[in-house]
């Protein structure tokens, strides 16, 4: 902050993406890192964060709580319009898109998703992300005999990613990890889609069971398995939320409109 002030900047607005407990307890541990922390942040303008229990823990480091604010991270509806034109896909599917990692769930989600397999035979399910569990994932898949069903892509493209979110009638991120805000998942909600999800981070900010979907207070294969159920028995309502999370995305989380209500708390 102060070598910003030397070369001209008068006021400083700090973004903190997400809050890792990993790096929470080390502060706590560290008087030197919390009084640095205080330090650098009291000398900006104002600091956002993504969920209040982030605040929390900066104003438990001495950052000044007037300027902490919450807000959220944002989608771009332009990335979206690409989806104009595409055809509609002929079987249900539950996608989950985001780092191929244990700790986002994905072997949980491949267990629950064995468990109700036979009983919805019209669904498959898909797995889409960058990551190191690419192989083991595909090896568990095979043993399960479950290789027609379930799709491993690994990492996408945007076009690619964006006919995923339309075509799946379910999102998923079962994660254990401490997410600030995953951008997909709103990207998820503007797609039209309910979500399955975990009560991590700052995710219950925005996620709400069942307004949205299924929020989960503990992951596990069956509890994901329970949610899936929830959710495939009834299209009608699935659905219907769908089109309740669009609407909900474009008022709260499109680009321009965050955009608009930072710069309206910078200006304040």
């Amino acid at each position: 902050m102060c070598a910003l002030r030397l070369i001209g900047f008068q006021r400083t607005l700090v973004y903190i993406h997400g809050w890792d407990a990993a790096t929470a307890t080390h502060l706590y541990k560290s008087y030197f890192l919390r009084r640095m922390t205080a330090w650098l942040l009291n000398g900006a303008s104002l600091v956002t964060v993504l969920a209040p229990a982030f605040k929390t823990h900066l104003e438990l480091c001495g950052v000044d709580p007037d300027r902490i604010i919450t807000t959220h991270v944002m989608y771009d509806e332009e990335v979206l319009k690409v989806s104009a034109g595409m055809t509609a896909p002929t079987r249900r599917s539950v996608l989950f898109l985001s780092r191929l990692e244990p700790a986002k769930g994905i072997y949980d989600l491949l267990k629950a998703f064995a468990r109700l397999a036979n009983d919805f035979p019209d669904v498959d399910l898909i797995f889409a992300g960058s990551g190191d569990e690419k192989v083991r994932l595909q090896t568990e898949i095979d043993s399960l005999g479950l290789s027609e069903r379930v799709k491993v892509l690994g990492s996408v493209a945007d076009d690619v990613k964006v006919q995923c979110l339309c075509d799946c009638t379910i999102f998923t991120l079962p994660t254990r990890y401490g997410e600030g805000m995953p951008a997909v998942l709103l990207e998820a909600l503007a797609a039209g889609k309910p979500v399955l999800t975990s009560r991590v981070g700052g995710i219950p900010t925005i996620i709400r069971d069942p307004d949205n979907g299924v929020l989960l207070d503990d992951v596990t294969d069956t509890t994901i398995e329970q949610g899936l159920r929830r959710l495939l028995n009834d299209p009608e309502t699935c659905a219907n939320t769908g089109k309740r999370n669009a609407l909900y995305a474009a008022e709260n989380f499109e680009a321009a409109n965050v955009t608009q209500k930072i710069e309206t708390m910078i200006d304040a």
